[in-house]
């Protein structure tokens, strides 16, 4: 019949792929952890973020709690004051780490390490930001 030739055949549907920010190679979404939310998912593929996580896991083991006196090296804060801003009774520590080299950084104020990670590491953002603040300052 005529009303054959018009049948709709199944359009192929493109595989939905990400590129791992570590690895570099192009995968299919579900071997991307799903974020927080859910609703998006991470940039680094699930065998590249275990590794990591064990590897981080690993150094952190080798690094000590820094002493009471400590003050964040971007914020100049120490534990007391930021124990009062952030209403916490744990640490407020983070630890500060490189995603590329796997090596320690330094302890971070939580605030500040949340800081780092919105952008990305990126230095030339994080000289944006600055310039635009001393542009209201």
């Amino acid at each position: 019949m005529q009303l054959d030739l018009f049948e709709d055949e199944p359009t192929p549907q493109k595989e939905d792929t990400r590129t791992c920010r570590i690895c570099k190679e192009q995968k299919p979404s579900d071997l991307f952890q799903s974020t927080t939310g859910g609703k998006a998912k991470q940039r680094v593929c699930k065998s590249c973020f275990k590794y990591q996580y064990k590897k981080v896991k690993q150094l952190r083991e080798t690094v000590a709690l820094p002493n009471k006196d400590y003050l964040c090296p971007i914020c100049k804060r120490g534990e007391k004051e930021l124990k009062n801003l952030e209403k916490t009774k744990s640490t407020v520590w983070s630890f500060d780490h490189c995603w590329e080299t796997l090596t320690f950084r330094g302890w971070l104020c939580h605030r500040c390490n949340r800081g780092l990670g919105f952008f990305t590491d990126d230095k030339q953002s994080l000289l944006n930001a600055a310039a635009y603040l001393g542009d209201y300052k």
